[in-house]
């Protein structure tokens, strides 16, 4: 079925991009942040198992923010939730599995330069406690980029500069996560699993990720894949049979490659990289670059230089070889690794070397050759004593989540008529909006944290209580309007609509007029045009100890936001009627403490949520009157019911 044409929740679906198994690929336009997007819907007749494969990718993927992994956007079900979406970035460029198919193999070299970055993606997922368990040619995306861009490769097979770009956590599982697949059931793509995938074992970890990007590997410098045959063979020959390589192309890949690819490929997880990140760094030193320290740098933080390859060889068609050295012996031989039998004719070259090849000089390095191969066979037969991936955590315990938060304190906003710069500290307060929009109603009110000005403000949070908490960088005061004495009306009304709305499609809400004229200047132009107009609704909040959710009426997602580092989320809900309150039962540490429920606690059951968030400082969600309006900057979500104002900043928002 093809859905091109039709509406998706906010995403007009354009052309299909492609299909598998479960689920469809469409290139879409997202209609509120105004750009192209990669849709993957999952298709009518998934079965359970797969709509679990597919929910637990969004969940997963979606945590992690890597330059080098396709980035989640939303995650959603539209009409009446028959249909499963998750919206990705759009990579405009190819797979690796295309570009393998056009040029047979790469470079060592580019093939190391390529593949490092991918070696760091999946650090960083291991880090974050994510087994991806189906890293393959097709799951590597290379993104076009212009000369010089951050974290792009130059390949001497391209013309231009591409982003590598790891994607599909179909079957990625949290190390502490339960197995999801039935016993005896794998979960891969047979050609690049590792044994222990092969071989059905519950204790997999990163390494075996380092095995699959090993057979990448080998599959870029070899032209081929390491097993071939039905899948029941490729299974065996995983776990069971020595890896061979064609004897022409092992003797003309560098050494420290060939080390590489043994110590990846390795049957036993113990003999491959502890981690991932040392992989890459085997694989910088064979582009002929250093390896970098492993940091905050390593995770993306810092873009790196554009990564160029100059004045390589361009790679020669060799002719077929028959002759092939063992690469990996199988288990138990101790056979070191070795070449069969003499390798096929070697490209044509000059006379003078032509003359050479049967000279002394010739068969002197031939034996040296030799006696490396065998040197690096005992190396391998003997093993590292490489200890279980100690790097890889799990979940988030609460020890690691600083024990802090802030306390609002009140911005006012000031009249039409001044200049619309926050001042935080003061209480001054300001006329109503103007009147006959949808979000006529009481004034609107902001309140600024002190982070948002200095960090070291930030002081211990009491006990919580009713009041409100911090919202993403602004949050609204709920102090009674009886409370702060009344100005006079500011004069004339129309004054800011003229200053903030120009020549925009959609005006802004005059609920939101005010709130806008407050916004500091580096962030006010995103919000001078809104993206369609203020919508009415109904809404429910409910605040945590380090936090609130709140969930509108008029969509399927509820709103996620953090004190601490001042994030936000959206999170489809997917509680239902007829579903049980809780699944589980927490108990608070404190009688004024509570576990939220229905679809408030479906979300918060996430255990990092429940670390960031803690527990609900009411008994119940809290429901109120709204208007939300869409910005290319953000979301506004006003309270009719006392004038508070939630402003999410699209910066803020946790991908």
């Amino acid at each position: 079925m093809d859905l091109s044409g039709q509406q998706i929740g906010r995403y007009l679906i354009r052309q299909r991009l492609g299909q598998g198994g479960v689920a469809t690929v469409y290139q879409a336009y997202d209609q509120v942040l105004g750009r192209s997007v990669a849709l993957k819907i999952l298709l009518p007749h998934a079965d359970d198992k797969a709509q679990s494969r597919f929910r637990r990718e969004a969940l997963m993927a979606g945590t992690l923010r890597h330059p080098h992994i396709v980035r989640i956007l939303q995650v959603g079900n539209a009409s009446q939730g028959s249909v499963a979406y998750i919206a990705m970035e759009l990579v405009e460029g190819e797979s690796l599995s295309s570009l393998l198919a056009r040029h047979g193999r790469l470079l060592p070299e580019e093939s190391c330069n390529l593949l490092e970055p991918i070696a760091r993606a999946l650090a960083y997922a291991h880090r974050a406690g994510i087994v991806h368990r189906d890293v393959k040619p097709s799951n590597i995306l290379l993104r076009i980029a212009s000369p010089g861009t951050p974290n792009s490769v130059q390949l001497e097979s391209l013309d231009h500069p591409v982003v590598p770009l790891l994607t599909d956590f179909g079957v990625a599982r949290a190390l502490d996560a339960p197995e999801l697949t039935s016993t005896g059931r794998t979960v891969g793509t047979p050609a690049f699993m590792a044994p222990e995938q092969c071989s059905g074992r519950r204790d997999v970890d990163g390494r075996a990720d380092i095995y699959s990007l090993g057979t990448v590997l080998y599959r870029c410098v070899t032209g081929r894949l390491p097993f071939t045959g039905s899948t029941t063979q490729i299974l065996h020959a995983h776990v069971y049979e020595p890896l061979t390589i064609d004897a022409a192309v092992y003797q003309h890949l560098p050494p420290l490659l060939v080390e590489i690819l043994r110590k990846s490929l390795a049957k036993r997880p113990e003999d491959r990289y502890p981690d991932a990140d040392a992989m890459a760094d085997a694989l910088m030193q064979v582009a002929g670059r250093r390896p970098r320290p492993v940091g905050p740098a390593a995770d993306g933080a810092t873009a790196t230089a554009t990564l160029t390859l100059s004045g390589l060889t361009p790679a020669v068609s060799q002719p077929a070889a028959q002759e092939m050295a063992v690469l990996i012996p199988a288990p138990g031989d101790q056979t070191p690794p070795s070449v069969t039998s003499t390798p096929p004719p070697r490209p044509p070259q000059p006379r003078a070397g032509r003359l050479a090849t049967f000279s002394w000089p010739r068969l002197a390095l031939a034996g040296i050759l030799f006696l490396l191969a065998v040197l690096a066979g005992l190396t391998l037969a003997s093993g590292p004593n490489g200890s279980p991936l100690a790097r890889l955590t799990g979940r988030v315990d609460a020890s690691s989540t600083p024990a802090v938060a802030v306390i609002p304190r009140e911005l006012p906003l000031p009249p039409p008529s001044a200049t619309p710069t926050p001042a935080a500290g003061s209480a001054k307060p300001f006329g109503p909006p103007a009147q006959g929009g949808v979000g006529s109603g009481p004034r609107a009110t902001l309140v600024t944290s002190p982070l948002a000005t200095s960090v070291s403000t930030a002081t211990p949070r009491p006990v919580p209580t009713d009041t409100p908490t911090v919202a993403p960088t602004w949050t609204p005061a709920a102090t009674p309007t009886a409370d702060r004495p009344e100005g006079p009306p500011p004069q004339p009304q129309a004054a800011p609509s003229e200053g903030l709305v120009g020549t925009c499609a959609t005006v802004i809400d005059p609920f939101f007029l005010h709130v806008v004229s407050a916004l500091d200047e580096s962030i006010r132009p995103q919000f001078l045009c809104p993206n369609g107009p203020a919508l009415a609704t109904n809404g429910e909040i409910w605040r945590f100890e380090y936090g609130f959710m709140l969930h509108l009426d008029e969509t399927p997602l509820i709103y996620v936001y953090y004190d601490l580092t001042q994030e936000w989320e959206q999170v489809v809900n997917t509680w239902r009627e007829g579903d049980p309150v809780v699944t589980g039962v927490v108990e608070p540490p404190a009688s004024n403490l509570y576990q939220p429920e229905r679809g408030f606690g479906r979300v918060w059951e996430e255990h990092q949520r429940q670390v960031s968030l803690g527990f609900a400082t009411t008994a119940a969600p809290t429901p109120f009157a709204a208007i939300m309006q869409s910005f290319p900057g953000g979301i506004l979500i006003g309270n009719r019911d006392d004038g508070a104002v939630y402003l999410f900043l699209r910066s803020k928002l946790r991908l």
